[in-house]
């Protein structure tokens, strides 16, 4: 009973070992082999923060002669579920298909982080990516800011906060994918007329 105790302990800890391995190796590998656009003064600060998923940086693979468009873009999922994981395809599809950096915004959820901190959380971010633009390849007047669902009211919120904002550069545009943007109001036209 005593060596097949040991035995099951050894195969036991050689799977987690190789369960850790596989995770950390492929967090290093993501964070190496992640495309940084040229003129990236920064790189590896970019990649560091790739890594810890504090906001994940979709980088488009061809290189650009002048400054990209940037999008940051605030995840759905009513505030509380939703992440950068769950929006990362969709994302990768929007640097694609406009040649665009893409800054997912990992926000708070509730109901850990009550209001406004998902909002705070994603106002700074998107202050600081206009800031660093450069750094990160993006033309400063050619960021919008985009969300779906929760995230685009975020977005909307964001767009809001900056409008009127000295000292950094001026949002674009705002893409808001069925955003929730109101309360329930049964008197408004379009609810009238639906």
């Amino acid at each position: 009973m005593g060596f097949l105790s040991v035995f099951l302990l050894l195969i036991l800890a050689a799977l987690i070992a190789v369960v850790i391995l596989l995770v950390v190796g492929s967090i290093y590998f993501d964070a190496t082999n992640s495309e940084i656009p040229p003129g990236v003064e920064q790189p590896v600060k970019l990649r560091i923060q790739h890594a810890t998923m504090i906001g994940t940086a979709v980088l488009p693979k061809s290189p650009s002669a002048g400054g990209r468009k940037g999008i940051v873009f605030f995840h759905g999922g009513g505030w509380v579920k939703g992440s950068i994981e769950t929006h990362d395809q969709l994302c990768r599809y929007f640097s694609k298909e406009s040649e665009s950096v893409v800054m997912s915004v990992g926000y708070r959820l509730a109901p850990e982080h009550k209001y406004p901190v998902a909002h705070n959380d994603c106002l700074t971010a998107t202050t600081h990516f206009l800031e660093a633009a450069e750094e990160h390849g993006v033309d400063p007047g050619q960021v919008i800011v985009a969300g779906d669902s929760a995230g685009g009211n975020l977005a909307a919120a964001v767009c809001q906060a900056l409008a009127g904002r000295p000292g950094i550069p001026k949002l674009r545009a705002e893409i808001l994918i069925y955003p929730l943007l109101q309360g329930i109001d049964f008197n408004l036209p379009s609810y009238q007329q639906n």
